[in-house]
């Protein structure tokens, strides 16, 4: 795993590249199977000694993963508030849970193409007004994007999965149309709460699988 520093690397510092780590063995949602990947690791930023999320001691506010990263783990960049961009890599697959929440001064990011998972609660807590998803993505999970006012959806062929609360809000507004691509095959129960359109449209000859009772 990534070693920690020697003490004042992250004081004077605006841009940050994280170094690569050895690979570990995790469960392949793609191939159903355990595979060897590099992962970068929970709250990464407190390996480096001078950095304290939220305090203010650094001036980091630049954060690129290299190519060679396969998944974000859960929390990688929990509660880190003051950091306002983050460059993924185009290796990356999986973003996982929680991986952004609570990253306030995130008010956008650009997707990789080959991103196919993105984890629950990856980026609540975050200030994105919009997002474009890339080709490859397949499944956003439960409350991905929970609360945040990202009014323009425009979801990828090849999507098939939304799950619970993935876009919900928790204070209504009226929007235009929102189109659902013939890849989806399922969508979580209030996947779409407090998001009043006025037309939506089901691009496949079937609507996708959603649970019953549940709105959406």
């Amino acid at each position: 795993f990534i070693q920690k520093d020697n003490g004042n690397q992250l004081a004077n510092m605006a841009n940050l590249t994280l170094p690569l780590t050895k690979k570990i063995s995790v469960y392949s949602e793609s191939s159903k199977k355990y595979e060897d990947k590099m992962v970068l690791p929970k709250q990464v930023l407190e390996h480096y000694s001078n950095y304290i999320p939220g305090n203010g001691q650094a001036n980091l506010v630049t954060v690129t993963i290299p190519e060679g990263y396969d998944r974000l783990a859960k929390e990688a960049f929990y509660n880190n508030a003051q950091i306002t961009t983050f460059n993924l890599p185009s290796s990356l697959k999986l973003i996982g849970e929680s991986a952004f929440e609570n990253c306030g001064a995130l008010t956008s990011i650009t997707l990789n193409d080959g991103l196919e998972n993105i984890g629950k609660k990856a980026f609540v807590g975050t200030n994105l007004t919009e997002i474009s998803f890339p080709h490859s993505l397949r499944i956003i999970n439960d409350a991905a994007f929970a609360d945040l006012r990202i009014e323009d959806l425009k979801f990828n062929a090849g999507l098939y999965y939304i799950g619970n609360t993935a876009f919900g809000l928790n204070s209504a507004i009226t929007l235009n149309t929102i189109q659902i691509p013939a890849s989806v095959k399922f969508i979580g129960a209030c996947a779409f709460y407090g998001r009043e359109y006025q037309d939506v449209y089901f691009l496949g000859e079937n609507a996708p699988i959603m649970p019953m009772g549940g709105s959406v």
